[in-house]
């Protein structure tokens, strides 16, 4: 029976390794010799063309290396697994999954890969919302809260900035609950850091603070790329 996390971690070494001869020996040891490769921007069916497929993607990405994203699925002779392309210790530059299946000797005979991820392939992903998320508690309503309300959307638009979230009542599943949420996106950091800074909202800002209590701040969302597992690289 195969071990597939082991041929996961084979496969993406092969991706790794930089010398060619020593790459074309693990690859002997773990295609079969008609194996065919598809993927969104290439296509080979044997192992020599994707050895040479593999060399120019390492000349495309230099000093980058692949990694294993996530758990190793697999039954029925077929496995997918997740994997990143990444400088070391940075982000992942190509991220993208593979489907492969083996022969009775547990050589690969088939990969589809699928990219999530990369340069100029799917600028239409959306990328990735700055919030602005403020937790506030013992709110005095009066005039200076009215007058922050009334002078916040106008100090939003700009940037590009809307409430995501605004005081709505939470249902309270685990632990205890006080005070209001408000949630605020915008596209990017650069524009959230824009409107705080900006003098229309620092003339308003001190009709929240002298009214309010409570704790603001900036975090980056996740691209619709994102896996849960992402956060252990």
């Amino acid at each position: 029976m195969t071990d597939f996390t082991s041929l996961a971690g084979r496969y993406l070494q092969v991706w790794n390794e930089q010398d060619a001869e020593t790459r074309k020996k693990l690859m002997d040891d773990l295609f079969a010799a008609g194996v065919s490769y598809t993927d969104p921007l290439a296509a080979t069916s044997t192992v020599d063309e994707l050895h040479a497929l593999i060399g120019g993607v390492q000349a495309q990405f230099p000093g980058m290396r692949f990694r294993l994203l996530g758990d190793v699925d697999a039954h029925h002779g077929q496995a997918r697994f997740r994997w990143a392309l990444a400088p070391v210790d940075s982000e992942p530059v190509v991220i993208g999954f593979d489907v492969v299946t083996v022969n009775d000797d547990g050589l690969i005979t088939t990969v589809l890969g699928f990219l999530d991820r990369a340069p100029g392939l799917n600028d239409e992903v959306e990328p990735a919302r700055t919030y602005a998320v403020a937790h506030l508690h013992d709110v005095r309503m009066g005039d200076g809260i009215v007058g922050y309300l009334n002078g916040i959307d106008d100090t939003l638009r700009p940037f590009g900035g809307k409430f995501i979230i605004h005081g709505g009542r939470p249902t309270v599943l685990e632990g205890e609950w006080t005070g209001d949420l408000i949630v605020l996106e915008f596209p990017d950091r650069a524009s959230a850091e824009g409107w705080y800074r900006s003098d229309a909202y620092q003339r308003i800002l001190p009709l929240r603070t002298d009214n309010a209590a409570g704790t603001a701040f900036l975090i980056d969302g996740v691209d619709d790329a994102h896996a849960a597992t992402d956060i252990l690289r």
